[in-house]
């Protein structure tokens, strides 16, 4: 039952990140759908314990991460054009690994996390060309890298 709830929410944050771009300038289907996936998962599937103040906290981290791909790192790397580079997605997947670091004590596997959330974010946004599937299997990593938890 739980690994079926488990694949459920992969499936859900996978179809709610592509929403979310589907939408035409209604983002709010991966900004508050994900994070809130992503928490639901965390506290009712495999059973962490946190402060409320520490579940807003990442719900709001992780709803700024979902409102970016950071092209503003194209500036930074002196690239002109308008488009999501590699950095930008790397970023993208980091900053949304990040946003947990107020439920874990345990910095060290919110690190392990965010850093192989932004590798997987950035490798799949680069070799996938199809946006349904590019969006939704970015939304899945979200929860899919959760079990890293455990």
């Amino acid at each position: 039952m739980i690994i079926a709830l488990f694949i459920l929410s992969v499936i859900a944050s996978g179809v709610l990140y592509r929403l979310g771009g589907w939408s035409k300038g209604n983002t709010l289907y991966r900004d508050i759908g994900c994070p809130l996936i992503t928490l639901l998962t965390l506290v009712l599937i495999l059973g962490v314990k946190a402060p409320v103040w520490a579940l807003f906290l990442s719900f709001g981290l992780m709803y700024g991460s979902m409102t970016t791909y950071h092209k503003w790192l194209n500036k930074l790397f002196g690239d002109s054009k308008d488009d999501v580079k590699w950095y930008g997605w790397a970023m993208h997947g980091f900053a949304a690994g990040f946003a947990l670091m107020p439920i874990y004590h345990e910095w060290k596997i919110v690190l392990i996390r965010s850093v192989v959330l932004a590798v997987l974010t950035c490798v799949w946004s680069i070799l996938i060309n199809k946006a349904w599937i590019e969006e939704a299997g970015r939304g899945a990593l979200l929860v899919l890298t959760l079990l890293l938890f455990i």
